[in-house]
């Protein structure tokens, strides 16, 4: 089966290793966006625009035309065995299917989907095994090195899902106290999004909480620099009274401190 990566840039792989196969920039674009819009109609009109806006609509459908028969071979010969089937006439295109488990967003997503807290804030084992193996399949940035206007939302919705998801492993093994584990998810989010606050909080408890006091005011040290060179802010009261009741020995893990 024939894998389409899309986290870290675009690429194709069969049987793990990067496939032979070629398919040019712009039909390889076109390919990921209407796999994302899985069994939506997509207007000819539509497509010309976001594809080819430089070029009046005559020309931009015409081109567009051609490439859709290129990716409709290319899906014949590389995607055979999927659900997967490309169906354009006059007016629209869509591709159809129900599983395109082919392609690394939809694994990525899939497993993400599987993350629902219970009560205690703590992931079953079933749902923490999900959403570390969708955690893997996020390997950089969505069609890294591209900047069309659809692939930067996408980008930033993909890595919204991706801290969440950091987030919700870091928060769960805390409610277990593994604080250990717990470090480990916050260390990973802050080293690409290094000014969420929250996330410096909850370092800050896990620390606290694990006997490791001193590295729990070097975090929130840490956390006010940041913020003080990044933003010309202050930590929130909440961060503030945290580390008060750090300092002072006082219980940490209250979501209240």
């Amino acid at each position: 089966m024939v894998d389409i990566r899309t986290l870290g840039g675009f690429h194709v792989r069969h049987k793990g290793l990067y496939s032979s196969s070629k398919i040019i920039s712009c039909c390889s674009k076109i390919l990921v966006y209407l796999l994302i819009n899985n069994n939506i109609p997509q207007r000819r009109e539509k497509l010309a625009d976001i594809f080819y806006s430089g070029l009046d609509m005559t020309h931009a459908l015409n081109a567009l035309s051609t490439n859709v028969w290129r990716i409709k071979r290319w899906i014949k010969d590389h995607l055979a065995d999927s659900s997967i089937e490309m169906i354009a006439n006059r007016r629209d295109v869509i591709m159809i299917g129900s599983d395109t488990g082919f392609m690394d967003v939809s694994r990525f997503e899939a497993g993400l989907a599987r993350c629902s807290f219970q009560d205690n804030n703590v992931l079953r084992s079933d749902q923490r095994a999900a959403v570390r193996t969708a955690l893997a399949e996020y390997q950089g940035p969505f069609m890294d090195g591209e900047s069309d206007e659809w692939i930067l939302y996408e980008r930033e919705r993909l890595h919204c899902l991706y801290v969440q998801g950091l987030n919700e492993m870091m928060s769960s093994f805390a409610a277990e106290e593994k604080f250990e584990d717990a470090l480990d998810y916050g260390r990973r989010i802050l080293r690409i999004d290094p000014l969420r606050e929250y996330v410096h909080r909850e370092m800050i408890r896990c620390y606290a909480a694990s006997g490791q006091r001193a590295l729990a005011l070097r975090q929130f040290q840490t956390c006010r620099t940041l913020l003080k060179d990044e933003c010309s802010i202050e930590p929130l009261p909440e961060t503030i009274s945290l580390m008060k009741a750090v300092r002072n020995g006082a219980p940490v893990m209250d979501a209240n401190v």
